[in-house]
This record gives C-alpha cells, sequence and structure tokens, in this order.
C-alpha cells in the first residue's frame, strides 16, 4: 500500500489458486482501492492489469509501477483515478531484470527513485545502486554499496539522508551529492536480526529478539 495526499491506496497482488487446471498457480488480481482516513470509507477505483514483478513506489504525489522485465513505467494519477503507461528502448542503460524484479529496496530523493539490488558475481553478492528518472524513464547508474555484498538490506530516510542495513548490523549512509556510501557505527546487538526497522522524528527504531533499539544518525 501507499499513502499519498492523506489517502492509502492498496490493491493488486495475487492469489494462488487452489482447484482445477491452474491449481498451484497465480492468479494475479486487478483491484484496486483508495481509503480516506477522515471519512473511513474506502472506495473503488479503476481496475489495471499490471505485469508480474511489478515494483511500486510513490513519489511527488503519484503513484508508479516499473517492470525492469517488460521495460515499462507506469504512473498512476489519484486526481483523474488514471494509469499512463511508459516504455524504455531495449538499447538503453537499465538494470538487469533478473537482479531487480520484485525488489522493494528503493527509496526517494528529489522527483528521482534509486533501487538497490542484489547481484550475484562469482558466489557472492554485489549491490548495484540504480536511479530511475520517472518523468524521463530513464536509468541512471550510481556507485555500489560497498563490499561485501549481501541480499538482506533494509532501507530508511529522514529528510534527505538515506540510510541502509545490511545482515541485520552494518549501518551505511548515502550521500548522494557526491555518490558515496559511508559506514557508520554498528549496532552493539548481540542479536543481529533488525525486523522491521522504521523512522520516527528523524531517529530510526528496530526489534532484535526481544530487544527494542534506537539509532540516532545524527
Amino acid at each position: 500500500g501507499f499513502s499519498v495526499d492523506n489517502k492509502i491506496y492498496a490493491g493488486f497482488g495475487y492469489i494462488i489458486s487452489a482447484y482445477g487446471p491452474t491449481a498451484g498457480s497465480n492468479e494475479y488480481q486487478t483491484d484496486f482501492y483508495e481509503f480516506d482516513p477522515a471519512t473511513n470509507q474506502w472506495s473503488k477505483k479503476n481496475n489495471a492489469y499490471l505485469g508480474r514483478g511489478d515494483i511500486f513506489f510513490s513519489n511527488k504525489g503519484r503513484i508508479y509501477c516499473v517492470n525492469p522485465e517488460y521495460r515499462t513505467l507506469n504512473k498512476y494519477n489519484p486526481s483523474t483515478d488514471t494509469w499512463f503507461e511508459s516504455k524504455w528502448e531495449k538499447n538503453l542503460i537499465a538494470p538487469d531484470p533478473d537482479n531487480i524484479s520484485g525488489s522493494d529496496i528503493c527509496f526517494s530523493l528529489g522527483e528521482k527513485e534509486y533501487f538497490v539490488t542484489a547481484a550475484g558475481k562469482k558466489d557472492k553478492f554485489i549491490n548495484p545502486l540504480w536511479e530511475l528518472n520517472p518523468n524521463a524513464v530513464t536509468w541512471l547508474k550510481k556507485n555500489d554499496l560497498p563490499p561485501p555484498g549481501s541480499d538482506t538490506i533494509s532501507i530508511f530516510t529522514s529528510g534527505e539522508k538515506v540510510y541502509a542495513m545490511r545482515d541485520g548490523k552494518e549501518i551505511l549512509e548515502y550521500d548522494s551529492a557526491s555518490d558515496i556510501w559511508l559506514g557508520k557505527k554498528e549496532i552493539p546487538s548481540e542479536h543481529k536480526d533488525f525486523q522491521p526497522v522504521f523512522s520516527l522524528g528523524g531517529k530510526f527504531y528496530g526489534f532484535s529478539k526481544y530487544k527494542f533499539w534506537e539509532f540516532n544518525p545524527h
């Protein structure tokens, strides 16, 4: 789900067929709903058929879903209840769909969206960073996160500051102006498994086993 202009949007997803010739397969849904907390009401919005592996994000009052496999970017305008699809050409720079499809490791800075991927390379992981300009529908490769990579990453933001937690312990700060990742102090917890992580008042919080931790990045 997403929050845009004080309203919440949810839908799509899939269900697993239990019976018949398609038993065990995924049935992708087209339903889309808006919830208004002010009136405590749900309203049905226009259906949309979106591709398998779409990555959803919101930016500047719009909802987007990008599909690297099909090279599509769909934009939803809540004020008109309409979707608009754009595509990028196959020969343009873009992330490998095998490394990014279905990823939810992304964050927004200004009008651009950033994606951290987990790519296998010689039996090890690397963590490339990609920038998507949804207005121009173009990708730009940014600096990778420093090695060693991981497939267990959480992203949290505070204003223009972006932080990544890898393997539940390592903290990195991203400086977008210089395109550099900087190491921060590791959380001194015996159990290195912080899930989920959330932000509040410029600080970050997470549970590790039965303990509750606060991280002050400043």
